[in-house]
């Protein structure tokens, strides 16, 4: 890899999280992306929104706000 490749690289992340309707949100930094009613729904869409923006990370807020890093990978 190139340095010119590595600055394009998007330092992004995608955070999936519970809002206080017991919906869940998908959003890429303060962007809102999409809004699923489950958990399951919402960490499916963020892997293809970490694809979509080549975002490095997907990172998970539960509802007792721990977090866990989630693999991006081409498995949808």
């Amino acid at each position: 890899m190139s340095t010119g490749e590595f600055a394009q690289m998007s330092t992004s992340t995608i955070h999936v999280e519970p809002d206080q309707r017991g919906s869940w949100l998908v959003r890429r930094d303060a962007e809102r992306v999409s809004e699923h009613h489950t958990a399951t729904d919402a960490e499916r869409a963020a892997r293809v929104a970490a694809r979509r923006f080549s975002c490095s990370s997907v990172v998970l807020h539960d509802r007792y706000r721990r977090t866990r890093e989630i693999a991006v990978s081409d498995r949808l």
